[in-house]
């Protein structure tokens, strides 16, 4: 992607084998993500420090919470709206025409994008699968979620819709349903390289780990 092109991307469903596993362990009462296997390609590799070093610095944080949930993510959308609107119309002001956002195959999809940041979100999903089982200690199952990734290089990125396919969910607690709508609806999200909207659907599957 280039910051020239105002992009719709597609993200093809991923099938319930690729879900991120989001549980939690009996033996402490704090929410835990299940780490990828180590041959899963969304396993962070850590380079050895040399002497001396120190400790590594950590990564800026693709996904955070937003001070104001309500009016900032609002806010935050506008502007990114506005940013996308000016650019493309610059864009069709240089070419003579108003053609519409492409849509990019799926081979030029930055899925390791999605995947970081998706990662970055299971801390607080598993918030609401805390919740959950403070009610029912025998919850359990999966939540997909169809969602869409607004942004824009500069402005930021936010999540512009978000809903759960309810047929498709083995979940059916109504609690950490809407925690889980609340959540993605309350954080800032690093922006798509080439700005643009990236439509995203992906499965979560939450279970207690009996270890």
């Amino acid at each position: 992607m280039t910051r020239n092109q105002n992009v719709t991307a597609i993200v093809l469903v991923l099938g319930v084998a690729a879900a991120i596993v989001i549980s939690l362990q009996l033996r402490s009462n704090r929410a835990s993500a299940v780490a990828p296997a180590s041959g899963s390609s969304l396993a962070p590799v850590a380079k050895p420090l040399e002497p001396g070093q120190g400790s590594a610095p950590k990564p800026p944080k693709r996904v955070r919470r937003l001070a104001d949930p309500t009016g900032g993510r609002h806010q935050l959308l506008n502007q990114i709206r506005s940013a996308q609107a000016k650019r493309t119309a610059g864009n069709a002001a240089s070419s003579g025409s108003a053609a519409a956002p492409p849509t990019l195959p799926e081979g030029h999809i930055d899925k390791a994008y999605i995947q970081a940041s998706v990662r970055e979100l299971i801390p607080l999903l598993a918030e609401c699968f805390e919740q959950g089982l403070a009610q029912n200690p025998k919850l359990g199952g999966s939540i997909i979620v169809d969602f869409t990734i607004e942004g824009e290089p500069g402005v930021g990125g936010v999540i512009g819709e978000s809903t759960i396919d309810a047929a498709a969910s083995t979940l059916t607690d109504a609690t950490v349903r809407e925690c889980v709508q609340e959540t993605m609806f309350a954080i800032e999200i690093e922006p798509p390289a080439g700005g643009g909207v990236i439509k995203v659907r992906y499965p979560f599957d939450f279970r207690v780990d009996a270890d």
